[in-house]
């Protein structure tokens, strides 16, 4: 049976055009990162997993070798739950493996096993409540930042406090503007100047240092980020969890 999450990412393709095809030379939305400078991967969604969805997750962490499992999540009433990610970091702690993130990645290093944990939007309240979680298995996280120009100064301080213990801020857009959409009627030319940069150079000018962007809707393809790559050494899509 197909999930309506599914048909939803679907209908977001759909409207891509041979430019937002989730091809990245010819991985596919690999949701893992190979040590390789590879430019793009894809992440599992952890979102209000089934008992056996998450199952199937932890399954994945403990068949690591030499890459990192990439995850996403929100902390919406809709998202992640503290459960699911507490059996995550515990899973991974109880193998020996490390949380990384998107600065980690793009600083390459020795291949090694490791999971990313990614958050998207801008949920600032409920990350800044995952803290003593966070600390419990000193985990670090990656935070994907969208609308950053309508943070109020309390939001903006609390992801100072995320960032200084160890957080990683990157960018997820200055609208959350689905390139699928944005590229109806704009070029991949446009859509990077007016979401993509913007959405880098606001966190940068508030003392951040984003290397890494998120596609809204995780729509991509090999001709926007190939484009995105000499600005921005690593970027994210989506993967579909196989049923």
């Amino acid at each position: 049976m197909v999930s309506v999450k599914s048909l939803l990412c679907l209908a977001v393709f759909a409207g891509c055009g041979d430019n937002a095809l989730p091809d990245y030379k010819d991985n596919d939305e690999d949701p893992y990162f190979h040590w390789d400078g590879q430019s793009n991967v894809g992440a599992y969604d952890v979102d209000t997993l089934s008992p056996a969805e998450l199952e199937r997750v932890l399954q994945r962490i403990d068949a690591l070798d030499d890459e990192v499992l990439v995850l996403y999540a929100h902390a919406s009433p809709q998202g992640v739950s503290a459960a699911t990610l507490d059996a995550i970091f515990a899973r991974a702690r109880d193998a020996g493996i490390e949380t990384l993130t998107f600065a980690d990645l793009a600083r390459g290093g020795p291949k090694r096993p490791g999971i990313a944990v990614t958050f998207d939007d801008f949920e600032i309240d409920a990350w800044y409540g995952f803290r003593d979680l966070f600390d419990r298995y000193d985990a670090r996280v990656t935070f994907f930042v969208t609308r950053y120009q309508e943070w109020t100064d309390d939001g903006r301080q609390k992801l100072h406090v995320l960032y200084d213990e160890g957080h990683d801020i990157e960018a997820h857009g200055v609208h959350h503007a689905y390139i699928c959409q944005y590229t109806v009627d704009h070029t991949l030319t446009a859509y990077v100047a007016d979401e993509v940069m913007p959405s880098v150079e606001i966190l940068r000018a508030d003392g951040f240092a984003p290397v890494a962007f998120a596609f809204p809707g995780g729509a991509m393809g090999n001709a926007i980020v190939d484009m995105l790559a000499p600005d921005i050494p690593i970027t994210r899509g989506t993967t579909q969890l196989p049923e």
